[in-house]
């Protein structure tokens, strides 16, 4: 039998930065440029590996708005995988995760064997010349190593016109999640994230 990965993953971040269009292009591979998020949604994917391992995500979605902070931060706990995502033709997004994200994942995220990914998104609109870059990549790495983000957790995508950068960070997000099945901090097996109900129509082979 394939080892099987059961894990929660979370996706923080200042309203509208795209959380939502990442979400519905990796499990439903389809993109809505007005979709707002009310308190929290949820979804699940598994992902089957080349190597013959799995691993089922289940993939919550919180709403960027300040009134949704305290909820935000309910649905963190537990979290295998956070993913902080900020606009990267947006600033001030990106400030707020150093400001208020990053710092929630490490007081509220104590599953063992955590990992936070930094996630640019909206990069269609940087290659496509409509909007600038609001954030160099040297002050995002910067960033990310002040907070315990390895670099090979940091990535840039568009759900709108980029889909391989969506599926490698949802790969990578997998791979890790797989790899780290069954280490606690302790040495002892640990069940991450918790008990994730399965849809059987929604599983993808990536690798």
């Amino acid at each position: 039998m394939p080892e099987e990965t059961d894990a929660k993953v979370v996706l923080c971040g200042k309203q509208d930065v795209g959380k939502t269009c990442l979400i519905n292009r990796f499990v439903h591979n389809t993109f809505c440029e007005t979709s707002t998020t009310i308190g929290c949604s949820f979804a699940t994917k598994r992902v089957a590996l080349r190597d013959g391992r799995a691993s089922t995500l289940a993939i919550w979605d919180t709403a960027g708005q300040e009134r949704f902070h305290a909820l935000s931060a309910y649905y963190l706990r537990g979290a295998r995988v956070a993913i902080a995502c900020y606009d990267l033709t947006d600033r001030a997004s990106f400030q707020e995760l150093e400001d208020r994200w990053l710092p929630e994942l490490s007081k509220v995220c104590d599953t063992a064997g955590f990992r936070a990914f930094v996630v640019g998104t909206k990069l269609d609109l940087v290659l496509d010349g409509f909007c600038s870059r609001g954030v160099a990549r040297e002050e995002v790495l910067a960033m990310a190593a002040r907070n315990g983000v390895d670099a090979s957790d940091i990535f840039e995508t568009s759900a709108k016109s980029k889909v391989e950068t969506v599926e490698a960070l949802f790969e990578r997000i997998a791979a890790c999640c797989a790899e780290g099945a069954g280490d606690g901090a302790d040495g002892s097996t640990v069940r991450v994230g918790g008990a994730v109900p399965r849809r059987k129509d929604e599983c993808c082979v990536l690798g």
